[in-house]
């Protein structure tokens, strides 16, 4: 009888054991390392540069087409999330983005014209938080800073200039889908609160020198290394 209630107790004490893992395994929140690829469209609140012809004086522009103020870039990102709960995480990100030719368009002089273009080179440094719904659709919110560093090519009409590293607060909006392996795809929605762009003047070095402001709506692809 004795061996009998130690075999039923050591049954039961297994069936909590694995049901608890099974629990863990399945709860939508994990905690882990979080690696990211992201590809996004961004553009500036306003009409980069101006209007060029508003640098006349320093840079003889006679005329200039209207400058597009969209653009494809690229981030990859890595951060740790941890599970407050099974259905929520904290945690932090950082990462490298590139951005090209934020804003660019083309310029004229009396003897020549040229391409004028502004890459923008950015590291995040937030902190995230994250709610998973049982039905595997979470939605997101991200805030801190992004490290910012401006790359001007002025093809001879502006000199080219590399920007100082600056530092600009920013805010992020996600919503999407996470399978129970980890791997996750969201959209989010991003804005950047640096320099305005509607007087930013590729002739003055301070101008290079700012973070910029602006917008990213961006396709995310994520995988949660469970720790």
């Amino acid at each position: 009888m004795k061996t009998k209630k130690m075999l039923l107790a050591t049954c039961v004490l297994s069936a909590m054991t694995l049901s608890g893992v099974a629990i863990a395994t399945t709860s939508p929140a994990k905690s882990g390392i979080v690696f990211g690829a992201r590809a996004s469209i961004n553009s500036v609140p306003e009409q980069l540069f101006g209007n060029a012809q508003d640098h006349q004086s320093t840079a003889g522009i006679t005329g200039s087409t209207v400058y597009d103020n969209s653009s494809f870039g690229t981030t990859l990102s890595i951060g740790y999330d941890h599970a407050v709960s099974s259905h929520m995480t904290v945690g932090v990100k950082t990462g490298y983005g590139y951005i090209w030719s934020l804003s660019h368009g083309k310029a004229h002089t009396s003897t020549k014209s040229g391409d004028i273009s502004l890459d923008v080179m950015h590291i995040p440094l937030v902190v995230t938080g994250k709610y998973f719904f049982d039905s595997k659709f979470l939605l997101g919110a991200e805030a801190g800073a992004s490290l910012q560093k401006l790359n001007l090519t002025g093809s001879g009409i502006f000199n080219d200039a590399d920007g100082r590293w600056k530092i600009a607060p920013k805010v992020s909006l996600m919503g999407g889908y996470q399978w129970d392996m980890g791997l996750s795809v969201t959209a989010s929605a991003e804005y950047v609160f640096g320099k305005s762009t509607d007087d930013f003047n590729p002739t003055n070095a301070n101008d290079v020198n700012q973070a910029l402001a602006y917008y990213s709506f961006g396709l995310n692809v994520g995988y949660v290394l469970p720790l």
